[in-house]
């Protein structure tokens, strides 16, 4: 396991922030989803850095995509991808494919996102999570 701290955490975060706009080149997201609990952290400091709001609540975003807003329109973001299993039941709720961001992919996930940092060699500890929860966190996954 490897522990982050906040520095890192940021530089992390500015350049996936780079690597969005980058890519968009000023056609930029008109709002940022959350995927769970923990992305909302990632999701609030990447809306700072690409100054796009954070939509926090599914059913806000599904009455959005029902009004029109395109599904172009709306990045999905999160810490780490392990699975990919949470992007795609909130595009299942969604009805419709987004672009996804994350700041590590799993090197053993098949889930492709649009954007990423890295691919980890050791399971990530973010600053705000404790290791003593996290290696609880890891052993209900595997059980």
């Amino acid at each position: 396991m490897r522990k982050l701290d906040w520095n890192e955490y940021h530089g992390y975060i500015d350049q996936l922030a780079n690597q969005i706009k980058e890519i968009v080149k000023g056609s930029m997201y008109r709002h940022l989803f959350g995927a769970d609990a923990d992305s909302l952290i990632v999701a609030v400091h990447l809306s700072h850095r690409l100054n796009v709001p954070v939509v926090t609540d599914i059913s806000l975003l599904v009455y959005l995509l029902n009004m029109g807003v395109s599904e172009h329109d709306t990045l999905l973001v999160s810490n780490v991808v392990h699975t990919g299993k949470t992007f795609e039941d909130v595009m299942k709720q969604c009805n419709c494919d987004l672009d996804t961001a994350v700041l590590f992919k799993d090197s053993k996930c098949n889930f492709q996102p649009t954007y990423f940092v890295d691919i980890p060699e050791k399971y990530i500890i973010f600053p705000w999570e404790d290791k003593k929860s996290k290696n609880q966190k890891i052993i209900n996954e595997i059980i």
